[in-house]
């Protein structure tokens, strides 16, 4: 069922006639709410105990919580706006490093993936949006057919009196694919950058990397995808507070040679990749969204036991 306004709709009401600054705080005040009121909250917190507990005092991991919560409206609220602002906006939202990544490995005509991480995972969207309006030919292959930010019946009202779409999916250039890694080949051949994240859940195949002080599992698929078309891989990490500084972090890319162990190989680089998001998720620990699993890396441990059908299920 169409609903008829929802909170994307509002935040580009209120952009037209409110300064960024203050839909932030807005953004924030309804995070603020969300730590107070739900089981959310103890959730977060209790994660935060138990895998960083011997790193931070009780009162820092209250203040880490609820800035969790804050910096997930924030974040979210921009990427909403993102498709509707033009480039100078949109480079007033981040601090880009290693940018010049981007054509390093488009050079090579063999398409990138941009493997960002459920760290500010959504300002990923923000910087995509930022790259295609400045040429970049990006794509972002969604998992779920289900659209979530489906269009209301005043978005629809709004694209017909304003002559144009501005929506997140469309903003990123995304296309559905679940499994099947046909399309994303398909596109790393016509030399197009695909932009996945790389500490997901759902994965026919994983390998085990230190992280946070325990050997976790780390899905395989971008990186075999990688190996198979001899695409670079670009790692992408968000660090920063998204009412602040947000930094998008982009790192040399990676690329596979044939040293005759195909499974090795992957491993180095999930290894590599791994110990750079803890890296930066030890620098934002509140912006890694996978808090908000209960107990979340013991049940990230449990879910590869689970049966391929189980691990494939979109939640």
């Amino acid at each position: 069922m169409t609903k008829l306004v929802n909170a994307e709709d509002i935040a580009n009401i209120l952009y037209k006639i409110a300064p960024l600054g203050a839909l932030t705080q807005l953004a924030r005040l309804q995070g603020k709410s969300k730590f107070h009121s739900g089981h959310a909250g103890s959730v977060v917190r209790n994660n935060f105990r138990k895998y960083l507990g011997d790193r931070y005092a009780d009162s820092d991991i209250e203040t880490m919580t609820r800035e969790f919560f804050e910096w997930e409206r924030v974040r979210s609220m921009k990427a909403c706006l993102a498709p509707g602002m033009n480039v100078g906006e949109l480079t007033k939202l981040l601090t880009i490093e290693g940018e010049e990544h981007l054509k390093t490995a488009l050079d090579r005509g063999k398409g990138a993936i941009l493997l960002g991480s459920h760290l500010n995972s959504i300002t990923m969207f923000t910087a995509i949006t930022l790259w295609r309006k400045q040429g970049y030919d990006i794509g972002v292959a969604f998992p779920d057919e289900a659209d979530a930010w489906q269009r209301t019946k005043l978005r629809m009202l709004m694209e017909k009196i304003g002559g144009h779409r501005d929506i997140l999916p469309e903003a990123v250039g995304g296309f559905y694919c679940q499994f099947n890694i046909r399309p994303i080949v398909k596109r790393l051949r016509e030399n197009q950058i695909i932009g996945q994240t790389g500490d997901g859940w759902h994965s026919a195949n994983f390998v085990e990397a230190e992280f946070l002080g325990r050997k976790l599992p780390f899905t395989t698929g971008s990186w075999s995808t990688a190996q198979l078309s001899d695409a670079a891989v670009i790692p992408l990490f968000i660090p920063g507070d998204p009412s602040g500084n947000i930094r998008v972090v982009l790192e040399e890319p990676i690329t596979f040679e044939d040293s005759g162990d195909k499974n090795a190989d992957i491993k180095k680089a999930i290894e590599h990749y791994a110990s750079r998001l803890e890296h930066y998720v030890l620098e934002s620990p509140q912006a890694w969204q996978h808090w908000l699993k209960p107990d979340t890396l013991d049940a990230l441990v449990d879910w590869t036991r689970q049966g391929i059908e189980k691990r494939y299920e979109m939640k």
